[in-house]
């Protein structure tokens, strides 16, 4: 998570939140599974995709997805279908 820094060895005592949200991938129900440190919040870009941001960071289209594109492997943004 890029709230606890690089080594997950930082990320011990920090408790994010964890919030849910029913979705449909490739037409079956799922849960995602979002986690959200303290001091960031989940909200939808202007294309209603899903990021992790810092609290009161405005979000743009354009600057989600160039995130998502470049840490595609980071846990910023959380989602895990189950």
């Amino acid at each position: 998570m890029d709230a606890y820094g690089e080594d997950s060895a930082d990320w011990v005592n920090h408790v994010p939140i964890a919030e849910t949200e029913k979705v449909r991938v490739a037409g079956k129900a799922v849960t995602a599974v979002y986690l959200v440190p303290e001091g960031y919040e989940r909200v939808d870009d202007e294309n209603g995709y899903t990021v992790i941001v810092k609290k009161g960071t405005k979000v743009d289209a354009q600057r989600s997805c160039r995130a998502l594109t470049t840490t595609s492997n980071s846990s910023e943004f959380g989602s895990s279908q189950q």
